[in-house]
């Protein structure tokens, strides 16, 4: 199959399992599925454009796959199984894949996305409300890739780490917010190897957590990290170390 585009104002219960071939999801919403949803893609170009998916265990896992979210919205969705999120992305034989979340909203939702070994991954005017981690040590969004860019985005009331960057390249935060997270023992920010990081023109305002935990930390044991920070916010956040860039050797 070469292609495959399904359209209309219509609820499904489809699952897919696809091989190098495009598929588009449009105007397609699924709710109170008792089954879970799996959408399998392999070397595929996949789209999910302006979708709702509610109250359903949903994931999409894609290896060496071009993905893309635009203007859709997922809420009180959980992984396909325990500890697997949302979106569950990485390469395969040296073949590499793209992320892409465009002007979509998550809210409610346990876990949203893991990559691994992205060529880049793309976070655009989106919102995430009120999402949940299954342990304290995991992460709404957990980013693998060469290269990651959030911008014009908002992150307000989630519980847990916002977002755990492993990627050993460059991760560029913009014009974003984030707000009333919960962050307990970890951070807002999660460095775990080499990295730059570039946060501009963004805000962290009224985030709470555990008294260790900073809005931004770095892990790591003898990683080179460069860190810069310009015209940001930091305003009532119940961490210490706030304006630090704290070094955890592991």
């Amino acid at each position: 199959m070469n292609a495959f585009r399904k359209s209309g104002d219509t609820e499904t219960d489809i699952s897919i399992d696809s091989t190098m071939c495009s598929v588009a999801f449009v105007n397609i919403h699924w709710k109170l599925r008792s089954a879970p949803v799996l959408l399998n893609v392999l070397f595929t170009n996949f789209s999910l454009c302006e979708c709702t998916v509610e109250y359903a265990s949903f994931s999409i896992i894609g290896l060496a796959s071009n993905v893309e979210l635009h203007g859709s919205r997922l809420s009180h969705c959980w992984g396909w199984q325990s500890h697997l999120p949302l979106l569950s992305l990485g390469s395969l034989h040296n073949y590499q894949g793209t992320l892409q979340i465009a002007s979509s909203t998550f809210s409610y939702n346990r876990q949203i996305l893991g990559t691994r070994s992205l060529i880049s991954s793309v976070v655009l005017n989106s919102s995430f409300v009120n999402n949940t981690m299954p342990t304290a040590q995991e992460s709404l969004l957990t980013v693998d890739s060469e290269m990651f860019l959030v911008q014009g985005s908002n992150f307000e009331k989630n519980s847990g780490s916002v977002l755990c960057l492993k990627n050993d390249s460059t991760t560029n935060v913009t014009d974003s917010l984030f707000s009333a997270n919960a962050v307990q023992t970890e951070s807002v920010i999660t460095v775990e190897r080499n990295s730059a990081i570039n946060v501009l023109n963004s805000v962290f305002k009224d985030n709470f957590g555990a008294a260790k935990g900073p809005v931004v930390s770095v892990q790591s044991k003898g990683d080179n990290v460069m860190m810069k920070v310009s015209m940001t916010l930091y305003t009532i956040n119940f961490l210490t170390n706030l304006l630090k860039l704290k070094v955890l050797s592991k």
